[in-house]
């Protein structure tokens, strides 16, 4: 399941701004059913999909015209029909990324466009009808490009850019909710932490993977604890412009697979570790 945000121009030159989903028919997504979810009031900026576990799908995103965040609440697995909720009305939010947590309601991270803070939002139903929002970065300027993860205690951990440090934050939440959170500054090295997705490691810690603009890389941050207050750093892809628009991928073995962006060649790359912490072998 894919969602995305249509502005194409059609035949009559009228722009359509609207949320859509893709069904994939296969694994190689060959052939797809696309279906209009929400074509109101420019909706459907900075969409996030996740399954819920009996597989139907739930969708956050922007209605740019309103500043509101918005909530699609799947009845079918291709979400032909969906129960629409608006979240948030007051803080028109940006970077928007939601999960299924431990508890199997959505959480959903955003970025203040008005505070520029990081907020979370924790649904009291599976419709998102109800809800608790918490300010959890009040940094001016912070909660850019936020990837969400539940860590192996069944809390959600974050990263996300922080602008005036201009580094990457790890954010570990002490409750289902999120009510109470653990932030650490992961990695420092100047002008690094954007577009970075963060997964669970084969050892239940977090790994993240992020451009390094400063480095002009692919970076890789591995923590060495849950809340990451403590870890490691490696360029993985020197040189260039790459690791933006980033999605990883964990085998069954616990080494990482990473699709990055190369800006320089206008190319989609593939990196493939051939251990836990993408070290290259030596003889």
């Amino acid at each position: 399941m894919i969602s995305l945000y249509d502005n194409t121009i059609n035949t009559d030159q009228a722009v359509e701004f609207n949320l859509k989903v893709a069904r994939c028919a296969d694994i190689p997504c060959t052939s797809s059913t696309i279906v209009t979810v929400d074509e109101t009031a420019a909706a459907g900026q900075y969409n996030s999909i996740a399954i819920r576990p009996n597989g139907m799908p739930v969708i956050t995103y922007r209605d740019f015209t309103n500043g509101q965040l918005k909530f699609a609440f799947c009845n079918d697995a291709a979400c032909v029909t969906s129960d629409q909720t608006v979240v948030d009305s007051i803080n028109d939010p940006t970077h928007i990324e939601v999960i299924i947590g431990f508890d199997d309601l959505p959480l959903i991270a955003f970025r203040n466009a008005v505070s520029r803070s990081l907020h979370v939002v924790h649904c009291t139903n599976e419709k998102c009808t109800a809800s608790t929002d918490t300010v959890a970065d009040a940094a001016s300027n912070t909660g850019e490009y936020v990837s969400l993860m539940v860590g192996s205690d069944g809390y959600v951990s974050m990263a996300y850019f922080d602008g005036p440090s201009d580094s990457l934050k790890v954010l570990h939440c002490s409750t289902l909710e999120c009510a109470a959170s653990t932030t650490t500054v992961a990695d420092n090295s100047g002008s690094s932490g954007q577009c970075p997705t963060i997964v669970v490691g084969n050892d239940g810690n977090p790994m993240i993977f992020f451009e390094d603009r400063n480095k002009t890389a692919l970076r890789m941050v591995k923590c060495l604890d849950i809340s990451c207050t403590t870890s490691l750093s490696k360029i993985l892809v020197p040189g260039g412009v790459v690791g933006r628009n980033n999605v990883v991928a964990m085998r069954s073995d616990g080494t990482p697979v990473i699709l990055y962006e190369s800006v320089d060649v206008q190319e989609l790359n593939l990196l493939s570790c051939a251990n836990a912490l993408c070290l290259p072998y030596g003889g």
